[in-house]
């Protein structure tokens, strides 16, 4: 379990006894809460989505104000975690240390994903300062060649920048945070995969979470594993092998179809740099605007409430068809909805 305060926890139990009652008003808050500093980025990795289907929303894009973060803040006491991240690099914000400070006096579990470009050892110094439990570093080969075709940016670096925050981990006697390595799996990299756990083991990674490639291009339809099953299971057993072996942990997927839950719009809360509350991260439904309506109203509005009442009348298959979020298969992966709110369902 991850770390919590009791009030968090509290909050926790009373959103579960919620759910099984299938309430669409809820007195529980989200028990997560994903904040987007910002959607500006400084690589350019070849299967996001900020290069394809959301140009025109990146040309737009700006840094979270205090205003907006200050609206948010009545949930972060009672959210069991909190991410602060969303389709753009964290560390570009001119404010991420006293606002990770800020969310920090609320104890929720406190994380977020990286390209590590920016991760200077003068940041790093001030996260580990703050107390902030894990950094996730989008990491995306182990050799220059690989590193740069799928990331866009020169590797060493990146590398130096996780040695040096192990390295400052230990100087000022800290365990946290969590260093993670974050790896979209595709083809291009399935050959480096098992070289990968070796080096995050030497600089200090601890963690290994892998996520299936989205193909929102027709030309990356080839890097899908589901296209190249029989090898990437024969690769990752090598790769959990090694891994247990360094004692990492390891969050993987699976490709074998099958459906799963998701209760974004009970237990979650995504909200863009410019105050827009979304369904879900994969943003598919707007249901509310921090410039219009509280927090607190908002997650009891309208949107959510009829959201709510599809999802118990009509289900997951009608609500949110084709998501990889709770359908596990090719389909939901290679043909996937397109992810950004320029094309979110109004409600």
């Amino acid at each position: 379990m991850k770390y919590i305060n009791f009030k968090s926890f509290t909050n926790k139990q009373i959103n579960k006894i919620e759910l099984k009652l299938k309430k669409r008003k809820l007195t529980s808050y989200p028990v997560a809460i994903h904040l987007e500093p910002t959607i500006k980025c400084n690589s350019n990795c070849m299967m996001c989505n900020r290069q394809l289907i959301r140009k025109e929303e990146v040309l737009k894009g700006d840094y979270l104000s205090w205003d907006t973060f200050n609206k948010v803040k009545p949930f972060f006491s009672t959210a069991e975690e909190v991410l602060f991240g969303g389709f753009g690099e964290p560390l570009l914000h001119k404010d991420i240390i006293p606002m990770i400070m800020e969310i920090k006096k609320h104890n929720p579990y406190l994380y977020f994903y990286t390209n590590g470009i920016s991760l200077t050892p003068e940041i790093s110094k001030e996260l580990i300062l703050a107390g902030i439990d894990e950094i996730c570093i989008s990491f995306g080969g182990a050799t220059e060649e690989t590193y740069q075709k799928i990331r866009g940016v020169p590797m060493f670096p990146i590398v130096k920048n996780i040695e040096k925050l192990s390295e400052l981990k230990k100087t000022l006697g800290k365990n946290k945070p969590k260093i993670s390595f974050a790896i979209v799996v595709m083809k291009s990299i399935f050959e480096e995969l098992v070289d990968i756990v070796d080096l995050a083991k030497d600089i200090g990674v601890t963690k290994m979470e892998m996520a299936n490639i989205v193909i929102q291009d027709e030309n990356l339809q080839d890097e899908s594993p589901w296209r190249h099953k029989i090898e990437y299971e024969q690769i990752m057993k090598e790769f959990i092998q090694k891994a247990r072996s360094y004692n990492m942990g390891l969050l993987l997927f699976e490709l074998n179809e099958y459906t799963d839950i998701c209760q974004h719009i009970f237990s979650s809360m995504t909200i863009t740099w410019d105050g827009f509350i979304l369904s879900c991260p994969q943003e598919r439904f707007i249901t509310g605007n921090l410039a219009e309506e509280s927090i607190g109203d908002i997650w009891n509005n309208k949107n959510y409430l009829m959201l709510r009442e599809k999802y118990y009348q009509e289900g997951l298959k009608k609500l949110c068809p084709n998501c990889f979020a709770w359908k596990n298969d090719e389909q939901a992966y290679l043909h996937p909805n397109k992810n950004s709110r320029i094309f979110a369902e109004e409600i």
